[in-house]
């Protein structure tokens, strides 16, 4: 029996140490241990899995969010989309079409900007009253002659400074009042006050402002806002001697029939118009028109 003890208690010490671990094993195991405990110890372990976890998703959802996009051109309008289109906020989209159109009749319903030029009515009595003076003056020179020949002379002066063929009738109802000053002031009155009214040749140019008007200023500048006309208070040239007459007939009712017939058609001779577009004041205002029409937008909720 061999020394040590029975062979029984010798194999149950050898099953006990058959595989004794090994340096390396031991080594390796100790390692493991440290490592983990220092992990396990750290602080910012959780921050640094939270930081691979969101780089590995980012990686996974990123080709998705791609994939989700969908080409934008004006050439795709009216065609299937691709896919369901979600919001993800609230977005306001500019309606190109319907704010252009909302432009446009802005811009439509700005009415025509026209000039009443007030300075014609002046140089308009100023040539009147000129023209008298000079009638007047023919008639004191003529004085030594016979009394036709300073009718005449004044019939002649007048024409010429007018550059107007003057009637006998005219001529004798200012002759017998000598040219004098109060005939001049009645006759200048008159006509400045129509050539303070708007004038033209003929409201069929004025046909497209029926609907909208026409807004009037002031030239030179009287310091008065304009103002929207109808075509319909625009008076035509052509009728300025009817208005003479019945503003005669209502400023000075002594004066007879036949007086204001004569002057009225004598001044009628004298009118011009004085109301002419202003196409750079209408550009300024059509422009403003169509600044104050907001864009139109349409609301497209986040789904």
């Amino acid at each position: 029996m061999p020394a040590g003890g029975p062979p029984s208690q010798n194999r149950k010490m050898g099953d006990k140490h058959e595989n004794p671990p090994t340096t390396g094993g031991i080594t390796r195991r100790s390692t493991f241990t440290t490592i983990f405990d220092r992990f396990d110890e750290s602080r910012w372990l959780p921050w640094a899995l939270a930081c691979i976890c969101a780089i590995i998703s980012g990686l996974t959802v990123a080709p998705k969010w791609h994939n989700s996009t969908y080409a934008a051109h004006d050439s795709l309008l009216g065609t299937p989309a691709e896919g369901d289109i979600k919001a993800q906020r609230d977005v306001s989209v500019v309606d190109e079409g319907m704010t252009a159109t909302h432009r446009a009749q802005a811009v439509a319903d700005v009415a025509r900007v026209y000039d009443l030029d007030l300075g014609l009515g002046s140089l308009a009595t100023l040539r009147l009253r000129s023209a008298m003076a000079a009638a007047r003056k023919a008639w004191s020179e003529a004085q030594a002659t016979e009394e036709n020949a300073q009718e005449q002379a004044a019939h002649e002066a007048l024409g010429r400074a007018l550059r107007l063929d003057i009637s006998s009738e005219l001529s004798d109802v200012l002759a017998g009042s000598e040219y004098g000053k109060p005939t001049e002031d009645l006759l200048s009155r008159a006509l400045a006050d129509l050539m303070m009214r708007p004038l033209v040749a003929s409201r069929g140019a004025l046909e497209e402002d029926r609907e909208r008007g026409l807004v009037i200023q002031h030239v030179p500048d009287s310091g008065n806002r304009p103002l929207t006309r109808s075509i319909t208070d625009i008076l035509e040239v052509g009728e300025s001697e009817l208005i003479l007459r019945n503003d005669l007939s209502q400023s000075v009712p002594s004066l007879p029939q036949e007086q204001r017939v004569l002057f009225a058609r004598f001044l009628a001779g004298l009118t011009e118009a004085n109301l002419t577009p202003n196409r750079a004041e209408t550009e300024l205002s059509r422009e403003a028109a169509e600044m104050d029409v907001k864009a139109v937008t349409i609301s497209i909720k986040k789904c």
